[in-house]
């Protein structure tokens, strides 16, 4: 089996040669190739970096708010938030800035220690980490 990147390599520079074959005689040809598989391999170099890390949400094109929140994390010293949202069946996880307001993100992280207990659900919140849905009563049974 072979590896991916070395498919990736040889497709990349399958098209390098296809750029260079289909761009008229001169100069410009090896400039307008070079260049071509410099980006090439630069975009592929970042989409390998980015693969599997969390992706920062300003840059999700996908709508997101009031995803369901299935996980949720911070580190303080990097001034980071962690958050994992479903996206139709599947977690995708999502880096956010810290907040500005450390009462209320204190707050946050309290409802979200006790979501067991109380039964609140969180959701991607606009402009906040998470907005915090109360549960829904449950039916009234008949007898």
């Amino acid at each position: 089996m072979m590896h991916f990147a070395v498919l990736a390599f040889g497709i990349i520079l399958s098209l390098a040669v296809f750029v260079w074959l289909c761009l008229p005689g001169s100069g410009r040809r090896t400039i307008a190739t070079a260049a071509f598989t410099a980006l090439a391999i630069g975009a592929f170099a970042a989409g390998l970096e980015s693969a599997g890390q969390p992706r920062p949400i300003q840059l999700e094109w996908r709508n997101v708010l009031d995803a369901p929140i299935v996980g949720l994390t911070w580190n303080e010293e990097l001034r980071r938030v962690y958050v994992w949202a479903m996206q139709g069946d599947e977690p995708v996880a999502y880096v956010l800035p810290w907040p500005a307001d450390r009462q209320k993100f204190g707050q946050l992280q309290d409802r979200w220690r006790r979501r067991g207990v109380t039964g609140e659900e969180f959701l991607v919140g606009e402009g906040d980490i998470a907005r915090v849905v109360a549960p829904k009563p449950m039916p009234e049974k008949t007898p």
